[in-house]
């Protein structure tokens, strides 16, 4: 009888044994984890759902595809209006967009050379210019209004032929320093050409003041100084 209690002992050993290797191989596989207690060996499952591994995917996934699938708009060009611009005949306009409502205009001779540029909003259809004796030498120049896309600001840009070589004048940065001073940046002033009035005004918002400027109040420098190409 002994040895029958013995063999029983020993069987129920093995089957134990065998129970928790089983589950513990269960567990290496990542479907199942082991959990003892002080009284039995008790399974908990913890498989993962399909829609769960889906969910997760979906969270981490990056579209390469879309960012590959995206593209600058390409410039366009456009024939000039027939008119001699800075002495210059047979240009044309190459337009350059920038978002839906910014747009890059940009003048160029019959050889390809860069000679003028107008940017800003609300010029879908054309740049915004006029031809005028600006600085009143007795030879037609450009006056572009343009606006920056970033911050807003709004400047005028005067285009002129100074025996062959082309000039860009800007506003004087002594004068500006003189009214503005310490509070001299990008937005503390904005600058336009009234076309029906022949005005240019400059507007102080941080000082909510006006004035109208002078073609003194401009100087000049080549395309190559002036940054703007």
């Amino acid at each position: 009888m002994k040895k029958i209690k013995n063999k029983i002992a020993i069987m129920m050993g093995l089957c134990m044994v065998f129970s928790i290797c089983a589950c513990e191989k269960k567990d290496a596989e990542g479907t199942t984890e082991v959990v003892i207690t002080e009284d039995t060996t008790v399974l908990k499952e913890t498989e993962k759902t399909e829609e769960t591994e889906a969910e997760e995917e979906t969270y981490f996934e990056y579209d390469e595809e879309a960012e590959d699938d995206y593209a600058e708009p390409e410039p366009s060009k456009m024939k000039g209006t027939g008119e001699t611009l800075l002495g210059f005949d047979g240009w044309y306009l190459e337009k350059e967009p920038a978002g839906d409502i910014f747009n890059t205009w940009t003048f160029y001779t019959g050889e390809g050379k860069p000679f003028a540029t107008q940017f800003g909003f609300d010029n879908e259809n054309g740049p915004v210019y006029s031809v005028v004796d600006f600085d009143g030498d007795g030879t037609d120049d450009m006056v572009c209004n343009c606006e920056f896309g970033g911050d807003g600001a709004q400047r005028v840009y005067v285009f002129r032929n100074n025996n062959g070589t082309i000039e860009v004048g800007q506003i004087d940065y002594d004068y500006l320093d003189k009214e503005l001073g310490d509070d001299l940046c990008e937005m503390a002033y904005n600058l336009f050409y009234d076309s029906s009035t022949g005005k240019t005004i400059i507007y102080f918002p941080y000082h909510d003041k006006q004035e109208e400027l002078t073609p003194k109040n401009f100087t000049y420098q080549t395309l190559e100084e002036s940054g703007l190409f």
